[in-house]
This record gives C-alpha cells, structure tokens and sequence, in this order.
C-alpha cells in the first residue's frame, strides 16, 4: 500500500461503516442544504439523469439502432456521399423546428473525429468534399444561431440554444467557406462522371446558396437582391436534386448501407456538455425532410424577404396578419423565419430592415391616416419655439412619434411569435395603447393651439391600432379553443361590437386601403352576429355558466384606477367598460334572440356578411396596403364569403330547424364556425 501523506489518514473502512448505516429512504446532506438543492440534483446511475451512463438500447429510436459499426474510409462512392450530406441537411431540418445542434447536426462523428480535430482521413476526394460541406453546414447555423439568440424568439420554447460547448467557426469568413464548396465540386467534377457529378454538385450548391442566403439576411442592412438571387438559386437546386441520379435518400440508419453506419451517433447527444442529458432524436424522414425544406424555402423564407419591398406600415401589418391567418392553420413557421421577420421589423433604433428610424413607422402611419405632412408640422413647432423659448411641443411630438413607432413596431413584431403567445401578447399592450391615445388626445389639443390639425390625425390610428389588438385578442380564441362551446355565443357577441367600432372609424374614410378594411370589418361584424345568435339557439338558455367566464375572458381590459378608463366601445362611445354592464347588455339581447325565431334575423346578418365581402375582395384591386399580400389577403376575405354562404344556405334549407352542436366546424376560417352541408332528416340528427 503507497504511503500517506504527513496529515493524512485512510477512511476507507469509515466511509463504508457509515454507507451501512444509511438505509434507502435517507440521504447525505451537509448543513447547507436546500429543497433547491434537492430539485435540481441529478440521480446518479439513472440513464435518464446521469450523462454517464452508456445509453440504454430503449432509448435509442429503433430506426436508429445499428450493430455494426466500420471504418468508412477510403471505400465510399459518390452514393454514399450523397447519403451523408442528405443526412445533415435531415438534421439541420431538426434543428430549424427546434431540436438541440447536439441532437442534430453534431451527432455527426465525422464532424467531431475529423473536422474539429482536423484530421485526415486520406487523400481521397470525399473528403475534401465532406470536410468542406460540413464546415459551410456549421456555419449557416452559426448564424442562424446569432439571430435566435437576439431572444426574439424565446429559448426553450421555440428553439434550444444549448451549443453543447462547442464554438461555431467565427474566425472562418463565409467567403473562404465558400471557396472551399467551389474547390469540392471541382474536384468532384474531375473525379465523377457526368450524372454522379451532377447529383453531388448540386448539393454543394444547394448549401452554397442557403450559407450565402442566411449571411445577405443577417446582415445589419439586409441585401434584398442578394437574399433573392441566392434564395431563388435554393428554389431551383432542391426541385433539381429530387430528379438527379441520385435523389434526396433517407435518413435513418437502418436503411442505410453498413459501412456509412460509422458517419452518426444519435447516443453521443449524451456525451456532450449539455445542462442536463440530451435525449436521442431520429431525424425526420425522407418525405419530411422534402416537405419540411420546401415549405421553408418556398412559404416561409420569402416573407421577410417581401417585408424589404415596402415601406409602408399597413402593408406590413396586412402581410404579417395574413401570414398569422394563414399559417395558424397549419405549422407555424419555423424559429429562425420568425426571428428574421421580427428583425426586419425592428433592429435596435433602426427599423424596416435597418433603413428608417423608429419615427418613420409613425410618421408614415400618421400620414396614411390623414393628409397631413408631420415634418412641416415639427417645423412649425420650432418656429414657434423661437418666438417662446419656453414652449415643450416640439420634444413633447418627438418623444410622442418615438413612442408611436416602437408601439408600432412591438405590435407588428407580435404577428410573429407563435400563436398562443400572441394571443397573451396583444392582451398585455391594450394598456400601453390606451396611454398613447391618452397622449394623442392631450397632445393634439396643444398643437391645435398653434397649428391647425384634423382633431383625429393623432388619435385615429392609435383607436385602430387598439381596435387590431382587441380584435386578435378575442379573436383568436376560437382557433386556440379557449372558449366552452357555451360560452362561444357570448364571445361572438364581443367581437361583433369590435368589428363595429373598426367600421364605425373607418367607414368614411375615402382612402382606398381604409375602405378595404372598412368593408371586411363591416363584413365580419355581421358574421359575429349571425354565429351569435345560431350558438345561442344551439345551446338555449345556459347563462349561468357563461356569466362566469365572462369577466374572465374580458380581464384583459381592467385598467388601475389612476389611469384613463378602460372602454369597450371605444369609438362610439365614451363611456368606460363595466363587465356588469356589458354582461346585462348581453343578457337581454341573448333572452330577445331566444324569444323569436332566429330565422330571419340570422340570414339578414349573412345576407349583409356576403355584400361587404364582395365589396372587400372587389376593393382589394385598388388597395395599396394589400401590395405585399393580395392574394393571401383575398384568399381570408374569400374565406368569410365561404362561411357566410355555407351559413346562410343551412338557415334557408333549415327554416325552422335549430343546429346541432356536434355539426359545428371551422373548416373555412380559424375563427369562424361554419355548419357541415348536409340535408340531415330527423334520424341523421338522432344518430349525432
């Protein structure tokens, strides 16, 4: 036995001794202990927990799970390249919708064996290619990472940020990376023939143009014709690569040769610096993995992309509604496009893609609004100043444009954070939008004094602005199912009084782009109505249960009481929001439309929805606004068209008959029910 050191004595037997005293309910702990502690301890030896232990075979996806494992060098073809680099653009796929990079793109061993360690594995020509591949693979997410650490969207919930203590290559330029996929495919020409070439060429491409595509995007001033070239050249490579000799192959390891099994390891997730251990995740599949690139190529990159082609707030706000409206339905688009959108909304004091300042999207919002030039205003202001040093209202509209335009931009960057979020988000600035009206009233008061402005040049915007966000919230209730099929009457209710306020502001405004909007509010206010009152003869009289989610739902407009009063109404009428009054406001319309037939005045109210939205979809021709989004925007006018036909056809065919709860659906619109079309005799109905 080697000696102690002098102080030092052998406690082996002691610690043993005390480990028998111990039974299995108790654990050591020192003075300090915490139930913190506690809670954040990792169990050791459980493969859950405890990053090490091997991997348990159960935890490994099945179609991950390989036996064999050979060295793959220096034996590959250009099939079996093809394999790989499918596999990583798999993985990146993963990593896009939210998966870890060391559950993804870095269970590569070659990335760790031999492109981090710089090794080489021969003088053969894949690896040259490998090498280079992965290194442009690793940098695009290098960058993809810098925007979503910008925390626009929020780590752990949309992406995962864990790096797994692995640096990106900042040192290495996009063009040197660049240089290095040329030289790959040079060489893959001179060694390949003509098809085997082709199909590995156009892999290369492909990653050359994504890498240059996310650098023209982050750049402080977005390039808009860079980001479509190199976009567009994605586009077409990808359609191209599933028509090569070899197309896009699948993923999993277990359909793949067994000499390629050496290239992934979903297990060495776990063997990763990580904050807790990384379970293994199988990459999508083939038809995935093309369906997952070309939604993002196709559907969801060139939306910032058309952001940078106007610089008009309302066709940004009707861009980023329709592609709110339009993917909600669907899969929302993934982490990274949502971040970019919200930088190309606002980056810093800059906004519109690094272009304009934070005064221009009040400024520009202001001057839609009204016919009036804000600049000339400010310089009157001044002159003013000169004549009375002590007048303020040249910094007081500064800092109220300042304020309008960072509302503005938060507003719009709303539309792209995911739906649930957004619902909560547009909620919480009711308060902040009607401290702004506040200002804008008190303001335009004071210029009025000294310039002569239209008494809603300042304050009409701000009332839709609060109009969109009171819309969103309730609105996008239906689609999130926050509302018991009860309480659904109660809550169309509300939202046809929004629709009708955002008519009642716009309606006798001559501007094209506020008529459109006039129209659809007035068209979608006669559809609430109308599924208000089919709900109410679907349910009865079932107000005990919907009084006491009412002030539930509405908690959002509750206001301290040093502040201005909250309103419901707020275009119409003055009077502060009561949730007993509102709530006895509906109640008697609720008992008037269960008292009479609801025959007649349901179809009025849908016969009205198809009208104003005809009039929408015919305006949309002329509306300035719909410029980046016409078709989408279309397309949800068409929608509430659907419904309200489908609507009025099952009243005209059911006079007298009252709809069946489970016949309900929304297949039309997110927020809108609609019934199914069917002639249903009385045992149809038995049978529901």
């Amino acid at each position: 036995m080697q000696a102690l050191p002098d102080g030092w004595s052998e406690q082996t037997q002691a610690y043993w001794e005390a480990c028998s005293q111990i039974r299995p309910e108790y654990f050591v702990h020192d003075n300090g202990y915490a139930l913190s502690h506690l809670m954040n301890a990792i169990e050791v030896m459980d493969p859950i927990m405890d990053a090490g232990m091997a991997c348990p075979t159960d935890m490994i996806p099945e179609k991950e799970r390989v036996s064999h494992r050979h060295a793959p060098f220096p034996s590959l073809s250009c099939r079996d390249i093809c394999w790989v680099l499918d596999r990583f653009v798999a993985c990146e796929l993963d990593w896009l919708h939210g998966a870890a990079l060391v559950q993804s793109i870095y269970t590569s061993t070659f990335f760790h064996e031999h492109v981090l360690l710089g090794t080489q594995t021969g003088q053969h020509w894949s690896h040259t290619v490998l090498v280079a591949y992965i290194f442009a693979t690793v940098k695009g997410c290098g960058i993809q990472w810098n925007e979503l650490a910008k925390q626009l969207v929020l780590d752990q919930e949309d992406y995962c940020s864990d790096t797994g203590g692995i640096a990106f290559p900042d040192a290495h330029s996009v063009s040197s990376i660049v240089t290095r996929l040329e030289q790959a495919a040079v060489e893959v020409k001179q060694q390949l023939d003509r098809d085997e070439a082709s199909s590995l060429s156009m892999r290369l491409a492909f990653r050359k143009h994504w890498l240059l595509c996310l650098s023209a995007l982050a750049a402080d001033v977005p390039g808009s014709m860079d980001v479509h070239i190199h976009l567009e050249s994605c586009m077409q490579l990808w359609v191209a690569i599933s028509t090569s000799k070899y197309p896009l192959q699948a993923s999993a390891m277990r359909e793949a040769p067994q000499h390629l099994h050496m290239f992934f390891d979903v297990a060495l997730s776990r063997t990763l610096s990580s904050h807790i251990p990384m379970r293994p995740v199988a990459p999508p599949d083939r038809q995935q993995v093309l369906d997952g690139w070309h939604r993002i190529l196709f559907k969801e990159m060139p939306i910032p992309l058309r952001l940078l082609a106007s610089t008009d707030v309302l066709a940004w706000k009707s861009l980023l509604e329709c592609a709110a409206m339009t993917f909600q339905r669907q899969q929302a688009p993934v982490p990274l496009v949502r971040s970019f959108i919200q930088t190309m909304v606002a980056n810093g004091y800059t906004v519109m893609g690094g272009t304009h300042d934070t005064e221009h999207l009040a400024i520009n919002l202001l001057e839609t609004w009204q016919s009036i030039c804000v600049q000339n205003i400010m310089v009157r202001l001044e002159w003013h100043q000169h004549r009375q040093p002590t007048s303020v209202l040249p910094k007081m509209l500064s800092q109220f444009l300042q304020r309008l335009g960072a509302s503005i931009a938060q507003t719009l960057r709303i539309f792209a954070q995911n739906r649930a979020r957004q619902r909560r988000s547009f909620s919480k600035a009711y308060s902040s939008w009607m401290d702004l009206l506040d200002l804008a009233s008190t303001l335009t008061a004071r210029i009025n004094d000294i310039v002569s402005i239209p008494g809603d040049a300042l304050t009409g915007p701000i009332l839709y602005m609060i109009l969109v966000h009171m819309e969103h919230t309730m609105g996008s209730g239906f689609e999130l199912e926050l509302y018991h099929a009860e309480e659904r009457a109660c809550m169309y209710w509300v939202l046809a009084l929004v629709y009708g306020e955002q008519y009642a502001l716009t309606k006798d405004h001559t501007s094209s782009s506020w008529q459109c909007i006039a129209h659809a509010s007035r068209a979608q206010q006669h559809l609430c109505s109308a599924l208000a009152i089919l709900h109410v003869h679907t349910h009865g009289n079932q107000l005990s249960r919907t009084q006491a989610a009412f002030a539930r739902r509405l908690k959002w407009l509750r206001r301290p009481p040093w502040c201005s009063p909250p309103r419901l109404c707020i275009v119409t009428s003055s009077a502060p929001f009561d949730v007993n009054m509102c709530w006895k406001s509906y109640e008697s319309w609720h008992q008037t439309m269960l008292s009479q037939p609801m025959h007649a005045p349901a179809l009025h109210h849908l016969d009205q929805s198809v009208i104003y939205a005809k009039h929408a979809m015919e305006a949309r021709v002329s509306d300035a606004s719909a410029i980046l989004c016409r078709r989408e925007r279309r397309t949800l006018d068409q929608h509430i068209l659907d419904v309200a036909l489908a609507l009025g056809a099952w009243v005209r065919m059911h006079p007298s008959q009252v709809p069946v709860g489970s016949l309900w659906t929304n297949t039309h619109h997110p927020w809108y029910d609609t019934l199914l079309p069917l002639l249903l005799d009385n045992k149809t109905h038995r049978s529901l």
